[in-house]
């Protein structure tokens, strides 16, 4: 087996239990979540939902995310 696949879905930092008022994650401590982030009026990008990497081309996320929104720009 290979060492990414033993690997995959464990975080490189150890879990503390759970936390209240958010945490800064270390840079790849979750290397199988996307943000995805959507234009807002303004121009400027936001981060409005998360997602999972289920592999190079595809992210899966909750469909609300994406409801009754019309063609925007995304970027993940």
């Amino acid at each position: 087996m290979s060492k990414a696949c033993k690997d995959c879905g464990r975080s490189s930092v150890p879990i503390t239990g759970f936390t209240a008022g958010g945490q800064v994650a270390e840079q790849g401590a979750w290397p199988w979540m996307a943000a995805i982030m959507m234009r807002d009026r303004t121009g400027t990008f936001t981060v409005s939902c998360t997602g999972f990497i289920i592999s190079r081309r595809h992210v899966i996320s909750a469909a609300h995310c994406f409801h009754r929104r019309k063609v925007i720009p995304v970027v993940l």
